[in-house]
């Protein structure tokens, strides 16, 4: 079985897939590593337009671009990286070893081309994570930030700015689940029974 947590960043998907792993015993991949790997395999003349987010070196000019362009530029990576998440995870279904994969190119176009492939039929479990309320999202950022942060330190304008693009990436996410009848859980100001939801929607037999 192959379990696919989708949904923006800072959403809790590693959260859920960290306690998925603990309760299943099942390994735990996320794309972003899967990106690193495709990334330094590609021509160095075309992957940082295929791959916008591999090498950000500063969030603050990342974030003074327009909230449509890094949402379609995200859109960008996954399709970028659709090939190699399928053979990835298709190595898991043909060697028969579960996985726990997440992140935020898992798309619904994604994952809708990944259950009508022949070699994943029946074998996946789906969990998109999206967030409604922006002024929950910006409490919890803010509560949340670790030393490593990508946030941390940055001026207020810059993390409204990701706020914003996190709200309408989880839009659009949220928007193309619902249209494919993927499994939704929406953030809430209780994050460790956000977490308990999910993986209890995910491991449930």
């Amino acid at each position: 079985m192959i379990y696919l947590i989708g949904g923006a960043p800072r959403l809790g998907k590693s959260s859920v897939a960290k306690e998925l792993m603990k309760k299943l015993s099942v390994p735990w991949e996320s794309t972003d590593t899967i990106r690193s790997a495709v990334y330094q395999a590609m021509d160095p003349a075309t992957r940082d337009a295929r791959l916008p987010f591999a090498n950000v070196q500063d969030h603050i000019e990342v974030f003074k671009r327009p909230t449509d362009t890094l949402i379609e530029e995200h859109y960008t990576e996954a399709k970028s990286l659709a090939a190699s998440i399928e053979a990835y995870a298709g190595d898991h279904v043909m060697t028969d070893e579960p996985l726990i994969l997440e992140g935020l190119h898992l798309t619904p176009g994604l994952v809708k081309q990944l259950q009508t492939s022949d070699k994943f039929h029946n074998q996946t479990k789906t969990l998109f994570i999206t967030v409604t309320d922006k002024e929950m999202l910006l409490a919890g950022i803010k509560a949340s930030m670790g030393h490593h942060d990508w946030l941390r330190g940055k001026p207020a304008d810059t993390l409204t700015a990701a706020v914003e693009f996190i709200f309408q990436f989880s839009e659009s996410l949220q928007s193309e689940a619902l249209n494919e009848g993927y499994e939704i859980i929406e953030r809430t100001n209780d994050f460790s029974k956000d977490i308990k939801k999910a993986v209890s929607l995910l491991s449930d037999k």
